[in-house]
């Protein structure tokens, strides 16, 4: 049965304040191998190197007792932030990919700066490097709250009914080599056995807590159907199945984008009202951000929730969904400032995140398409012979369709385009559907029918 992985998260249960200051100073110790090691590896020093060496060469440089630490707890930080780098160049390999696809045809020529990509060669080539160098930043952190810890590293973790007991080393004891203190905290985990790897989180507000993973099984998904989703602003998705899914997500983001601009209004002026009189009450009672952070977060888990519910209802009836690459930056006249607001809290990537782990976890498959022009397009004919306006496209017979619904049906047709790929520039794309126009209208002449006026 195939399985897939979740975090769960967990709260700290009662603790004693030793045991927290403790752990904490670790994290602290923790937190400055972190910083070297961003500030050491952050560029393209560990570009295509593979993470053990890179670990073994920074060992003779900045050993476990630099940091007083243990070397099972200095290994395990040091591999995870490894891995964030590593993460962090394949995202840029990603970005730098898709520019490769856009400007190169020749499928050899993509093939040989895709694997100059691979390690520092790259460099070689102008574009290339160049390319890198718009896509990446120089790395740092300043992260010094976590705590990694596993079976590995020496962490112990025994289940009390739901509480779990982490036990872990901390700092070294005094006068005696080679021999840590032990640290042990609790949490609220339920009735679960930890296995893998944890991160203990301290957060600014005081609060702790404990990230673990769990194991589920996936279910399988054994239809053959298909369908296309257009990504919109009112409502999550719309299929081409003509249900919407996900709907008032658009309502719910336009309030919580009012209810924020009016928020962050009231508190510039009191945050300068402080500043002009210095009343500490001002600063304490209401320049907090407890119950802003409350709220924000609960309006994003209701987001979420409506989102994921329906996205499960799809993978339940169609085994394969189509849907928009919108993951690009996209340049586009200023729709004022206060739609502008809310386009920005468009939760596009929560919406598109939904689609990929409900994918994973049932079985079915996700197909990306190039999203160019899939609004403009008649879903009937293929052509630029339409117009859309609001949720509303007239086609060139006066005939008026959902938008978004035509805009689903042409993802879906996208997939089967052999002329218009997922990295086709928007400008071919558009050369594209003009010629298809252009022969489209010829054909209507040829075959007897009424001319189109203003597109003879």
């Amino acid at each position: 049965m195939k399985t897939y992985t979740i975090t769960q998260i967990a709260d700290a249960a009662k603790n004693d304040f030793e045991e927290i200051q403790k752990a904490r100073e670790l994290a602290y110790c923790l937190g400055d191998l972190r910083g070297d090691l961003w500030n050491k590896f952050g560029g393209v020093q560990a570009w295509g190197v593979k993470s053990d060496s890179l670990i073994r060469d920074f060992k003779l440089t900045n050993p476990p007792k630099n940091y007083s630490l243990d070397f099972k707890n200095w290994d395990k930080t040091a591999s995870q932030v490894l891995d964030d780098i590593q993460m962090t160049h394949a995202a840029i390999r990603e970005q730098v990919m898709r520019l490769i696809y856009a400007r190169y045809a020749e499928q050899a020529e993509r093939s040989a700066l895709c694997k100059a990509l691979k390690t520092l060669a790259y460099q070689e080539n102008n574009v290339l490097h160049r390319w890198v160098r718009d896509a990446s930043g120089r790395g740092h952190t300043q992260v010094d709250n976590h705590i990694v810890l596993c079976h590995k590293n020496g962490a112990l973790f025994n289940r009390k009914n739901r509480i779990t007991e982490v036990v872990f080393n901390g700092l070294p004891l005094e006068g005696k080599n080679n021999r840590y203190e032990k640290i042990t905290l609790k949490f609220k985990t339920g009735k679960v056995n930890l296995t893998g790897y944890g991160t203990i989180i301290f957060h600014e507000d005081g609060i702790i807590r404990l990230h673990y993973p769990v194991k589920k099984q996936a279910t399988v998904n054994t239809s053959n159907e298909i369908i296309g989703v257009d990504k919109g602003y009112t409502e999550a998705l719309y299929g081409s199945d003509k249900v919407v899914y996900g709907a008032g997500i658009g309502k719910l983001i336009s309030q919580q984008s009012d209810w924020l601009k009016a928020k962050m209004q009231n508190r510039h002026k009191l945050h300068a009202l402080y500043k002009k009189t210095g009343n500490e009450a001002i600063k304490k009672n209401n320049l907090g951000r407890k119950t802003l952070h409350k709220r924000v977060t609960a309006i994003q888990s209701q987001l979420k929730s409506v989102i994921r519910r329906d996205v499960r209802v799809i993978f339940s009836q169609f085994g394969t969904v189509v849907c928009e690459d919108l993951s690009g930056k996209f340049k586009s006249k200023s729709r004022g400032k206060n739609t502008n607001r809310k386009l920005s809290a468009w939760c596009k990537g929560e919406i598109h995140q939904a689609l990929t782990e409900i994918a994973d976890r049932t079985g079915s498959t996700i197909k990306i398409v190039n999203p160019a022009y899939t609004s403009q397009v008649d879903h009937l004919t293929g052509t630029l012979l339409g117009t859309r306006k609001g949720d509303c496209f007239i086609r060139y017979t006066g005939d008026v369709v959902q938008a978004d619904y035509n805009a689903a049906m042409n993802i879906l047709a996208r997939d089967n385009d052999k002329d218009i790929n997922r990295f086709t520039p928007y400008q071919k794309v558009k050369q594209i559907l003009l010629k298809r126009t252009a022969c489209f209208i010829e054909k209507m002449k040829l075959g007897g029918g009424v001319p189109i006026e203003g597109l003879v």
